[in-house]
């Protein structure tokens, strides 16, 4: 069987950043999903399950999208949502939700690049390719061919 070098695959709905609920158990405290977490989480896993036969190996550039309707609190001049939740926040629960699957650990992404724009529903977009030419300069770039992140190079 040949080997994978790159994952490309779409979660449909509507996403959530990642969050945690403590409970005090004794002396210790507990950090476990909220529900509306843990069902997201379960969405991204069975659309990385689908997407990919064997999580891919060494270093790993990713890149995730995450798509939304423009609310009508927003300006009309307002082309990105630049308000809550936070990036970083979104891209953890997808790592949570793939690692094992697409990657052993999340430790294995060296590049990551986080997008969110405004689109006609709730989706998050995620890339994720092998490593095999760095330090050498590549680009990714989406199905319509914006080339969102340029690596390496000059």
């Amino acid at each position: 069987m040949a080997k994978q070098s790159s994952i490309h695959f779409t979660v449909p709905g509507r996403w959530t950043p990642e969050r945690k609920r403590s409970y005090r158990r004794g002396k210790h405290t507990v950090r476990v999903d909220t529900a509306e977490a843990a069902d997201f989480k379960a969405v991204v896993r069975y659309g990385a399950q689908e997407a990919c036969s064997r999580p891919l190996e060494g270093p790993l550039t990713a890149l995730y999208v995450f798509r939304r309707p423009k609310p009508s609190g927003y300006r009309k001049y307002d082309h990105r949502p630049h308000r809550r939740p936070d990036a970083d926040n979104c891209a953890k629960i997808l790592n949570d939700g793939i690692e094992g699957i697409a990657f052993l650990d999340d430790a294995q992404i060296c590049e990551l690049r986080i997008v969110k724009e405004f689109g006609d529903r709730w989706e998050v977009e995620i890339w994720i390719e092998a490593d095999e030419e760095w330090p050498y300069c590549k680009e990714l770039a989406m199905p319509d061919q914006r080339i969102i992140c340029k690596i390496g190079g000059n």
